[in-house]
């Protein structure tokens, strides 16, 4: 089970967290970053197999559990707000295969902005901190 939670994670990680992902393949640590998440859950997932719970409800509650400081997605917030708000660089940038490696480039100038309102599930739907985002992108595309 825990095999399959570290590749349920690195999934999760490869779609929602891009930006985690090249940090933590640059540095090599992917793999130990994963098995030390899971390991770190062993207990609980002990207690939910003493538990008797069934082995898809233990996965589910365990990704819950691996994947809750990882949401929301900086990046996936990114994505939808280029999609909404620049159709036209959000198509350019996806036939020309780049859309990936420009939002991450977008992410680094826009991070002070998400700490600046302590980015969270709480306040995704924040219209100031889509504002200032979009703001944010905004020059950034300019640059380019």
């Amino acid at each position: 089970m825990q095999q399959l939670l570290i590749e349920k994670l690195g999934s999760y990680i490869s779609i929602n967290n891009p930006d985690l992902l090249a940090s933590l393949q640059e540095s090599y640590s992917l793999r130990q970053y994963l098995e030390d998440k899971v390991e770190g859950i062993a207990p609980y997932m002990g207690s939910l197999l003493s538990e008797q719970h069934a082995r898809h409800t233990i996965i589910e509650l365990c990704m819950a559990r691996l994947t809750e400081e990882l949401k929301p997605s900086k990046y996936n917030y990114l994505y939808v707000i280029m999609a909404e708000e620049f159709e036209e660089a959000f198509a350019r940038f996806s036939r020309m295969g780049v859309l990936t490696y420009e939002l991450l480039n977008m992410l680094e100038p826009c991070l002070p902005v998400f700490e600046k309102h302590g980015f969270s599930t709480a306040n995704q739907e924040s219209r100031e901190l889509r504002y200032e985002i979009t703001g944010t992108m905004v020059i950034y595309l300019e640059e380019q």
